[in-house]
């Protein structure tokens, strides 16, 4: 024995027999710790050390915010989420919490399993201005610590909020720095500093004030240990007054007390003083260890550092001592021992016959266990936790694997077993991989399952939206139990998901917005639309005398052919002056003349007489069958207007014409404004040179008279309040309007009433007037379908653009649909379409000058409805993406193209280079 102390001990030059003392055959050895891995650990001295409270777990803290973690058998652990800091000011171990000062952080780890690291849960406290610089404490679950400017910052810790507030902050005035903080018994704080130490209240009243400059500190049980250069202060800091002080002679950097031996570290030198308080006297140096730090576990463990000056290391160092047999003699510690066998025992065989995680929590006799710190009873403990874990391990893997059978696993069970995985180590990464890859097959199982009961149902149904398609059961509940479903495999399941509806939305639109023509009517989707067979009205025509004119000695007549409706015709071939003879016995020409008037032009003209061609996209087609819905009610039941409500250039008008040509009806034009008078709609006035002014029926007049005309009101809304009255019968059931007081034009067999306006929110646009909305039947179109909620590009404008696109103008409607679907939406249906590049290439540059269109058309919207304040007055019209279509076969550059066609027609600068930042910021 005292061979091996010689080795250790320096003997003190002022104690004779440093052996003789009341601690009795005190053994210090080196004892084992772990080499931390971390490159060139030991270049960087060691600022703080903590040791848990049952002596289990060791915190060693270095510069620049370096952690090692050890347990009381010296084998490393890595600390969890450890926090980036220069500098360690503090670290605390208090019940289940560790609290690390680092500034700028304070990091506290909830130890939830306090043998498992992994389990720990870390919460880092930053408060602007509230940087940690010196003392920290843990109380309970109240947390203090020293912050800039000898501010004291007081927190309860909740790890349930996300954010911890402090629940009070006061500064100490004129304290010069704090070093240490203690929570005491009485829930007063203790304050240590260079030149005095504090007690406080909790809201910073100082309640006692201990005016010793100090170097080191330490608190045990409500007794403060200070030392300074001269000598070591012991007082009572619930009685506050001194018990005792002791001469020294060390510059003092760390000290600390167990029982009535006090370890003082050397600030310059590389020893460990030991001294007992009992008897004033100095045992003996360590000359092995000391330098700046010094630490105690309650299983009389010393962790102290070891500077190597020749290479400037600072090692980590660790003795064990039989400080403990003082306290717990041997006969004590052989009954304890065989008690704690006997309660490992009698665990193994409880442990073998628990069934379930939960019952494990029944189990008590490893708490029983912890409560001794001695070295074989830890051993036990080491084992029963290993079998304990390897058997909670067991029931989990069985636990997942009952789930996956039964297909009970989720989002939350997944996460459960990610959560496990990480908790294993790596002898059971290759059994854990495998449990996860059979519940990823488990996963998409499930939404294989689902899929195919959609997929059935969607093959009955006639879904042509997105919104019919969310209204069906089973989809409703697939999207739930996607919902459920893991990150990496909810992206996958709902993807596949929105391409299966795509899928049968496409086939649907396709055969449900079709035109079909029989020999007397339309079907328009699933509308039935009468083909017009009004036949024009016969006219006869008569000849007209006029003035006589004397031409030599001889009377003439001028003559002329006029038909009923007023129109005028003179002969060309023929001299259109007769004699009077030949009034009275009329020349044969002018009946063979009548005659080939009455066959040729004896029919009225209706108004607009054209051939219109059109793409029956299912954008347009759905369109057109609303419109024609409504105006066969409108047929059907003799009165109302119907009112296309849209944006400038969606094709409103385009849409009438179509209509009109299809149905074979006369189109009349009626162009609206704000300066219109009564006079424009009733009567029109032509200057004839020899009668006169004379009067003529108004383009509206003459559509009333056309049976089965399509009158089209366009901008209807800017009618001048003034002319609102006199449609009002014209609009509802009478349909008739007043030409003046003893005159009324009443319309014919047939006639539809239809308006056009922009929308009535927009900046500008005038609301329509009350009298024509309660009369009215308002539908509003948009521009063709291009992105939806999911994602998808609906290929309706792109339909019409590819007609004048070289190449891309051969393929059929459902080819280039199909096609469409495919590479911009990369959704494969069931037909192939062949393809060179250079149709593909110009889909896609008909894909990109859509998108830009797009968000200039979003733009233009946002701004006319108020809700942007970046002015764009310009319309990008259907007509501009055809212009711009064309340009696109000679050049490749889809926003040199657009820019070089829209651009020119906005006059306001600043306009022009939003509608260009548009343009380039489409990507």
């Amino acid at each position: 024995m005292k061979s091996i102390l010689d080795k250790i001990f320096r003997k003190s030059d002022n104690v004779a027999d440093i052996y003789k003392i009341r601690i009795s055959n005190i053994e210090i050895t080196e004892g084992y710790l772990e080499q931390d891995k971390d490159a060139k650990i030991e270049e960087y001295w060691i600022e703080s050390i903590a040791v848990s409270e049952d002596a289990y777990w060791c915190v060693v803290g270095r510069r620049h915010g370096l952690f090692s973690l050890y347990k009381y058998n010296g084998q490393l652990v890595r600390l969890p989420a450890r926090p980036p800091s220069q500098a360690v000011v503090d670290v605390v171990f208090k019940d289940k919490y560790l609290a690390i000062s680092s500034p700028p952080y304070v990091s506290v780890y909830n130890m939830i399993d306090f043998y498992n690291p992994k389990t720990w849960q870390n919460i880092k406290l930053s408060q602007e201005g509230l940087r940690p610089t010196g003392g920290l404490d843990l109380s309970e679950s109240l947390l203090v610590y020293g912050a800039i400017s000898d501010q004291v910052v007081i927190i309860d810790l909740d790890f349930t909020k996300g954010l911890i507030e402090p629940k009070n902050i006061f500064r100490l005035q004129d304290f010069g720095g704090i070093k240490l903080i203690k929570v005491l018994q009485n829930k007063s704080i203790l304050f240590c500093g260079p030149t005095k130490s504090v007690i406080t209240d909790m809201n910073g009243n100082t309640l006692h004030e201990i005016n010793i400059p100090s170097q080191a500190f330490c608190v045990k049980k409500d007794t403060l240990y200070i030392a300074n250069e001269k000598e070591l202060i012991v007082y009572d800091v619930l009685k506050r007054q001194k018990i005792s002080n002791y001469n020294i002679s060390y510059n003092v950097n760390s000290l600390d007390v167990y029982e009535n031996i006090v370890f003082l570290a050397d600030k310059d030198e590389n020893k460990l003083i030991l001294f007992d308080l009992n008897t004033s006297n100095e045992l003996g140096i360590l000359e092995s260890g000391g330098y700046s730090v010094v630490k105690i576990a309650s299983d009389g463990s010393i962790y102290t550092s070891f500077y190597d000056r020749q290479n400037k290391l600072y090692y980590l160092k660790k003795f064990e001592t039989n400080l403990l047999d003082i306290y717990y003699p041997k006969d004590r510690q052989e009954a304890i021992i065989k008690n704690a066998k006997h309660i490992y025992k009698d665990f193994k065989k409880k442990l073998q016959l628990k069934d379930t995680e939960s019952a494990l929590l029944e189990l008590k006799e490893l708490e029983t266990l912890i409560s001794y710190p001695f070295k074989d009873t830890r051993d036990l403990i080491e084992k029963a936790k290993l079998e304990l874990d390897q058997k909670r391990i067991e029931l989990k893997f069985e636990y997942f694997k009952d789930k996956i059978a039964n297909n009970n696993i989720d989002a939350k069970v997944f996460e459960e077993l990610l959560e496990f995985g990480r908790l294993l180590d790596k002898s059971y990464q290759e059994e854990f991989e495998a449990l996860k890859s059979m519940a990823m097959e488990s996963l998409k199982s499930i939404v294989d399952k689902h899929l195919s009961i959609i997929e059935t149902t969607l093959s009955k149904a006639n879904i042509t939206n997105q919104i019919q398609a969310e209204s069906i059961e089973e989809i409703k509940k697939a999207r739930e139990v996607f919902f459920t479903l893991p990150q990496e495999i909810q992206h996958e399941a709902f993807e596949r998901l929105n391409k299966l509806i795509q899928r049968f939305i496409v086939n649907a639109r396709l055969e449900k917005y079709k035109i079909i023509a029989e020999s007397n009517y339309l079907k328009i989707g699933e509308t039935n639309v009468a083909i017009s067979d009004t036949k024009p009205k016969k006219l006869r025509w008569q000849l007209k005398i006029e003035d006589k004119v004397i031409i030599g000695q001889d009377v003439y007549s001028k003559i002329s052919f006029e038909r009923e409706d007023g129109i005028l015709r003179e002969p060309k071939r023929y001299n259109n002056y007769l004699s009077m003879e030949q009034t009275k016995h009329k020349p044969r020409w002018i009946g063979r003349y009548l005659s080939k008037l009455n066959g040729l032009f004896g029919h009225q003209s209706y108004g607009l007489d054209f051939t219109i061609s059109f793409e029956d996209t299912p954008w347009f087609v759905e369109n057109l069958e609303l419109l024609s819905k409504i105006l066969n009610e409108q047929s059907k039941y003799k009165e109302g207007i119907v009112i296309i409500e849209g944006d400038a250039g969606v094709g409103k008008n385009f849409l009438v014409e179509v209509y009109a040509a299809l149905t074979k009806r006369p189109l009349f034009v009626i162009p609206c404004h704000s300066k219109m008078e009564k006079e424009d709609i009733t009567f029109v006035y032509e200057y004839d040179p020899k009668v006169g002014t004379k009067r003529t029926k108004s383009n509206l007049i003459k559509a009333l008279e056309t049976p089965n005309a399509i009158i089209y009101f366009d901008e209807i809304n800017t009618l001048p309040a003034s002319l609102v009255k006199i449609f009002n019968q014209l609009f509802d059931y009478r349909r008739y309007m007043y030409l003046s007081y003893d005159s009324v034009v009443k319309a014919q067999e047939g006639v539809l009433l239809v308006g056009g306006m922009n929308p009535q929110n927009y900046l500008g646009v005038s609301e329509l007037p009350q009298d024509i909305k309660s009369r009215a039947e308002v539908i509003y179109i948009d521009y063709p379908p291009f992105e939806d909620e999911k994602g998808f590009y609906y290929p309706d404008e792109a339909l019409i653009l590819k007609d004048y696109m070289v190449g891309l103008d051969a393929f059929m409607k459902e080819d280039f649909v199909y096609l469409w679907y495919e590479k911009i939406n990369g959704i494969r249906l069931d037909k192939t379409i062949n393809a060179t590049e250079t149709d593909i290439k110009n889909m896609f540059k008909i894909f990109d000058l859509l998108k830009i269109a797009s968000r200039i058309r979003k733009a233009y919207r946002d701004y006319q409805s108020g809700q942007s304040d970046e002015a764009v007055d310009f319309v990008f019209s259907m007509r501009d993406t055809i212009r711009c279509a064309r340009k696109l076969n000679d050049q490749d550059d889809v926003k040199k193209v657009v820019k070089s066609t829209v651009l020119p027609k906005i006059s306001n600068l600043f306009e022009r280079k939003t509608v260009e930042s548009l343009i380039e910021e489409v990507g």
